[in-house]
């Protein structure tokens, strides 16, 4: 059966706004929630990056739903133990609702400790090395390992739900596909879920910087030509956004993704720095042809900015 989260951004919004959307989430009818998890937001213009176990600890004061990291990277930038504390600490708050969903990281938000970023495969061995630690103390054994990649000493978690947290394993690509296999027994499409993230975050200060150069003169959001554009934009975003389910079909060939993208970011350039339509040759299986030429059809009724 199909269920309905909603996933709280903590590069772009405070953390006062992200309790009040959760609260509102809930009252709409959402049945859980996610919450990402970095030291760096995307890009600069996010302007937020909140320490998620503070706001999960808030969190669960406010809200009942269930509760994921989407997602942690518990290799680097925290101490595998730290991490099974907080995230014991998380369920305990939560009632036993918190999914602790995990991955390798990426060097754009992780990498603030002055050493050498890992590469992947490296990355992903500590991954596996991580997730044993916190295993066994999730489990509320006295703990001493001697890893490749990790030390623990006689530790043990003193605060610890009745049952283990979920372990909720990213695998963004084929190698950590096969790693989150071997690890993750949750059978949760967590890495489809946090593809889609990056791409639309990716994707967003793409924009930003077509907005820099074909925007300086223009208020966004305050012109009709503006609001069309960013329409437009929505629909490129949209098409990145299925361009992995596409692949996964075998329809991406047929409907080109890719370049219909580099079509309709090219139109919307030309729209915000002339205001003329760029003729777009559409094909008539693509979905979105029909909400495209909408669109650019508007355009004839606006006056010309250029």
């Amino acid at each position: 059966m199909t269920t309905y989260g909603y996933f709280l951004s903590s590069e772009e919004f405070a953390p006062g706004d992200l309790l009040e959307q959760a609260r509102m989430a809930e009252q709409a009818g959402f049945e859980s929630l996610a919450i990402s998890d970095h030291f760096h937001p995307w890009n600069d213009e996010q302007g937020e990056a909140s320490f998620v176990w503070a706001m999960i600890g808030a969190l669960s004061q406010v809200t009942s739903l269930p509760i994921t990291t989407l997602v942690t990277c518990p290799t680097v930038r925290m101490h595998p133990a730290v991490n099974a504390q907080a995230a014991a600490t998380a369920a305990v708050l939560t009632g036993g609702r918190f999914r602790f969903g995990i991955g390798t990281g990426e060097a754009l938000n992780e990498h603030i400790l002055g050493d050498a970023w890992p590469e992947a495969a490296v990355r992903m061995t500590m991954l596996e090395e991580a997730v044993q630690v916190i295993r066994k103390l999730f489990a509320g054994d006295r703990v001493t390992h001697h890893g490749d990649h990790y030390t623990v000493q006689n530790a043990r978690l003193y605060t610890v739900p009745g049952e283990p947290v979920p372990l909720y394993v990213s695998g963004f690509g084929p190698q950590a596909a096969a790693l989150a296999g071997r690890i993750d027994t949750s059978g949760w499409p967590i890495a489809d879920l946090e593809f889609r993230h990056r791409l639309r975050a990716r994707a967003e200060d793409r924009i930003r910087a077509a907005r820099a150069t074909g925007l300086r003169n223009l208020p966004l959001h305050r012109t009709a030509q503006n609001r069309i554009w960013l329409e437009i934009v929505q629909i490129a975003l949209d098409l990145l956004a299925w361009m992995p389910m596409l692949a996964l079909t075998g329809k991406a060939k047929l409907w080109e993704p890719r370049r219909l993208r580099l079509r309709l970011f090219t139109t919307a350039g030309q729209l915000v720095t002339t205001g003329r339509r760029l003729i777009l040759p559409l094909a008539r299986h693509w979905p979105w042809t029909g909400h495209i030429t909408a669109a650019l059809d508007r355009l004839t009724h606006l006056p010309d900015t250029g």
